[in-house]
């Protein structure tokens, strides 16, 4: 049983918001594995796309022309899953204040 799997079945259950902190905590932990898993599917339905293409480009030309755009789409789906589970920690939800101030730098600066 996947964990995902394992927190429906506790959400299903009749006394899970009986503890709102602990459900919420429950409820933010689905919400993370479903944002990581959604792109991780998608990545993993380009690949066998691309492993489909790629076997069918023997018979037929056209199949080897579109291999290099899939292949791409498949990078730009590794990427954006490598951001998302860069960015999966419990904080990483939560804003963030930037400050930038300027200051006398060397002779760089000047110019």
């Amino acid at each position: 049983m996947s964990e995902v799997e394992r927190i429906e079945q506790q959400m299903a259950q009749s006394d899970f918001w009986s503890n709102p902190e602990s459900a919420q905590e429950t409820v933010g932990r689905l919400k993370s594995l479903k944002t990581l898993l959604k792109p991780l599917e998608k990545a993993i339905s380009a690949s066998d796309d691309l492993a489909a293409m790629i076997e069918m480009a023997d018979d037929d030309a056209s199949f080897a022309a579109e291999a290099p755009r899939e292949i791409e789409r498949l990078e730009t789906l590794l990427d954006e899953l490598e951001v998302t589970a860069l960015l999966d920690g419990p904080l990483d939800d939560h804003a963030a204040i930037l400050t930038i101030n300027a200051r006398d730098g060397g002779t760089d600066a000047n110019d």
